[in-house]
């Protein structure tokens, strides 16, 4: 829920392209820390959950946050034992694949001015990822996150 406040809240046009993509790292931190209970369904419905608060073509959020979702159950086990700055690496370049995604069906669907613009959400997102990584891990701790390993089949 906070990922979405976060996501909608109005910023000046300037510093709109600078904002980090909160959904796709509570995405990655919850695929991370509970891959049995967070997985490509619940991308998936995030990704709808996005393309409509946001107005953006229909599918291209679940298309990106389930690729996403795949590289991330892909390269979990390694992820796992990264440093900090290996961690906010592989971030990047998780957010930076999704922002290819998102960059290529524009170019599908729209004509797109500004390719460059898309590059700095991705900084953003990589500064931005030690905070919601501490935040979420505090928050799996205190035992938030139970609730999501209770639906384990």
């Amino acid at each position: 829920m906070l990922g979405i406040v976060l996501t909608l809240i109005p910023l000046p046009s300037v510093w709109e392209w600078f904002r980090p993509h909160w959904l796709l790292l509570m995405l990655i931190y919850w695929m991370r820390a509970l891959p049995r209970s967070v997985g490509f369904v619940f991308a998936w419905i995030l990704g709808f959950g996005i393309d409509s608060i946001q107005g953006t073509v229909i599918g291209q959020y679940p298309l990106i946050f389930t690729v996403i979702g795949l590289l991330i159950s892909l390269t979990r086990n390694q992820s796992n034992y990264f440093s900090y700055l290996q961690q906010m690496i592989w971030v990047g370049g998780l957010v930076g694949a999704s922002q290819l995604l998102a960059f290529l069906i524009a170019g599908v669907v729209t004509e797109i001015t500004t390719p460059l613009w898309y590059l700095s959400s991705v900084l953003a997102s990589v500064l931005a990822w030690p905070l919601v990584h501490g935040f979420l891990q505090k928050c799996y701790r205190l035992g938030w996150g139970t609730r999501l390993q209770s639906t384990q089949y």
